[in-house]
């Protein structure tokens, strides 16, 4: 970011007088690209002496950053996404020190499950109190309420004191939950409107039951002019892969697209008896295939995710 500023954007004119190669300016573009997007660690073949070479070119303020980040940019492991470990890491955003014990994350897990608390909505706060570890479980929600969650259980989860918060992301849900109202009276039909009533009632008390019910419709509103996905779907950061990140997507069928796949869906069967457990089966499928295809409803969609 330095070093777009200090050229205002004009990556090749900066590659010229550093007599850097086109290869290697697009290699620096990507991996820059790719961090921003996630603000991670990526595997991009960059090469040292390329890297500094972009900040021996007069700007100072982009050469200091890079001694600050080199060695951290170059670092290979950890790779992958997981539990703070040699070879994991994670930018998931539990809360201080909440991965400094599994143990506890495991207890409360267990505590949640057995309340029926479902995590994907959640994120957890470690802090002290009266002495003692304590979590706060922060639901995302527009209702809020607080209650202790292992009253009188304090042996199951280490003796710690564990809260349940709703509230979380309020006033973010609350516009969210406003559009919702908005968008029933443009449903194209009333399992759509149901399916936006409910997960509007999801966001507002923080039931993820209630989500689960609206993606139930959502899976039998077969061919819609428009696709929608909203809520906490993805555990794309969660090191523990429970937690999911709202998002919302946008997508348009593909009309020209979309009739090819179903011409391939009405054919499928014929492409299922030349499968080599079929073939030759007497006209039945095998053990592994249903003797009644139900094809599925097919669309490509050029989608907008934010």
């Amino acid at each position: 970011m330095a070093l777009y500023r200090c050229c205002d954007g004009d990556w090749e004119r900066l590659s010229m007088s550093r007599k850097i190669q086109t290869e290697d300016l697009q290699k620096f573009l990507d991996y820059a690209a790719l961090f921003l997007s996630n603000i991670g660690n990526y595997f991009v073949r960059l090469r040292r002496p390329k890297v500094r070479a972009w900040n021996a070119s007069g700007y100072p303020a982009a050469g200091e950053l890079l001694n600050r980040v080199m060695e951290p940019m170059f670092q290979l492991p950890p790779n992958s996404l997981g539990h703070p470990g040699p070879f994991t890491q994670t930018r998931y955003c539990l809360g201080a020190d909440c991965l400094a014990s599994s143990e506890d994350v495991a207890s409360i897990s267990k505590l949640m499950e057995d309340l029926s608390i479902h995590p994907e909505n959640t994120r957890l706060r470690r802090y002290r109190a009266s002495g003692r570890d304590s979590y706060d479980i922060l639901q995302a929600s527009v209702v809020e309420s607080k209650f202790i969650c292992n009253t009188g259980d304090e042996l199951s989860t280490n003796g710690k004191r564990i809260q349940l918060i709703r509230g979380d992301h309020k006033d973010e849900l609350e516009q969210i939950c406003q559009s919702l109202r908005q968008s029933i009276n443009y449903a194209s039909n009333p399992a759509q409107q149901l399916l936006l009533r409910k997960s509007m009632d999801s966001f507002l008390v923080g039931d993820l039951e209630l989500y689960k019910n609206a993606q139930k419709i959502w899976v039998i509103d077969k061919a819609p002019s428009v696709e929608t996905v909203i809520g906490f779907i993805e555990p794309y950061r969660d090191p523990l892969g429970i937690r999911a990140e709202f998002e919302g997507i946008v997508g348009i069928p593909d009309p020209t697209a979309t009739e090819t796949l179903r011409k391939l869906a009405s054919v499928a069967d014929k492409f299922v008896f030349k499968l080599p457990w079929v073939e030759g089966n007497g006209g039945r499928k095998g053990p592994f295939e249903k003797e009644l295809f139900d094809p599925p409803d097919f669309s490509s969609v050029q989608s907008k995710i934010n």
